[in-house]
């Protein structure tokens, strides 16, 4: 699996995210994209693929794949690194969003239930 797709998929902030992975030794930036660095996991693999620039002109372009049998342990890593910023805003968003509405729905059982409760 590409970085790119687990940072997108997980919502991770890009910059802290390819930071980290630098950082750690596990990515390196090369010529034509990010390589496996000196600390990067047997699971770890280059990725070639070919791109047509703005000029019409046909360039290669390098990305790192996780296998996914380590993508769990790369997350987990990455979510304990200690680094701010672990998730890009949208993502932040959407799970206070998720939370305020999980929470409605319990505030209105709750309700449902003190409305039902006898009155002596």
């Amino acid at each position: 699996m590409k970085l790119y797709h687990i940072r997108k998929e997980n919502g991770f902030n890009q910059h802290t995210f390819y930071g980290w992975l630098k950082e750690t030794g596990l990515i390196e930036k090369g010529p034509a994209g990010y390589i496996p660095g000196p600390m990067a996991w047997e699971e770890m693999a280059l990725l070639t693929t070919k791109k047509i620039d703005d000029t019409g002109k046909v360039r290669n372009v390098t990305q790192v794949t996780v296998s996914k049998s380590k993508v769990a342990d790369l997350i987990t890593a990455y979510l304990n690194s200690g680094k701010p910023n672990l998730y890009n805003k949208r993502k932040q968003e959407e799970e206070l969003q998720l939370k305020l509405q999980e929470l409605q729905k319990r505030l209105e059982k709750i309700e449902s239930k003190l409305t039902q409760l006898p009155l002596t």
